[in-house]
């Protein structure tokens, strides 16, 4: 009975918090890549608040097990490298263009939504350095980061879903850094 409980409240939980995340953070965000209409829109949108559901349920199936077993890392996995997917990859197609100087955008940081997109941007790739953190070579991981963040901003640029930027590539190599800088603070 106790067991039947636990995961009722973590899927009431995870519906209700699925749903606030989705309603107040990535709802404007896929309206502001995708437009707000359409079928790519909606296709996206159903997909993205069962997804918000289903990591929110995994959440709490987490805190309230205090355990994260093999097949739960898998589903947070698949969840995490699927919104990577979509956020940076499935945007409408915009015009080619290649940003190589990152001062360039360094000075539009003054802009509320160049400064939220730089802190997402971030935020999103911190997940990515845990992946890592069974490398103890600390250069090894900064040159994979650096060939990671260079290759998604590559196949951006080419296939016209964002920008080629590199001050984007310092960001995700930072925030990979810096995923991978805490795994192992963890570890200890």
């Amino acid at each position: 009975m106790v067991n039947f409980a636990k995961k009722i409240i973590i899927i009431i939980a995870g519906i209700v918090f699925g749903y606030l995340i989705y309603y107040n953070v990535i709802m404007d965000i896929v309206s502001i890549m995708y437009g707000s209409g359409g079928s790519m829109y909606y296709i996206i949108s159903i997909f993205l608040l069962l997804l918000s559901i289903l990591c929110c349920s995994l959440v709490m199936s987490f805190i309230i097990n205090r355990q994260l077993d093999r097949n739960l890392f898998i589903m947070i996995s698949i969840c995490y490298f699927s919104v990577m997917f979509f956020a940076l990859f499935c945007r409408t197609a915009i015009t080619r263009e290649f940003i190589w100087n990152p001062f360039e955008s360094i000075k539009e940081l003054d802009s509320w939504r160049m400064c939220f997109q730089t802190f997402l941007n971030l935020a999103m790739f911190i997940p990515l350095g845990f992946y890592f953190k069974k490398i103890k070579n600390f250069k090894m991981v900064f040159i994979v980061a650096i060939f990671v963040s260079f290759a998604i901003e590559l196949i951006q640029g080419l296939t016209q879903r964002g920008f080629f930027d590199t001050f984007d590539v310092m960001i995700y190599c930072l925030g990979i850094m810096i995923g991978y800088r805490i795994s192992h603070v963890i570890n200890k």
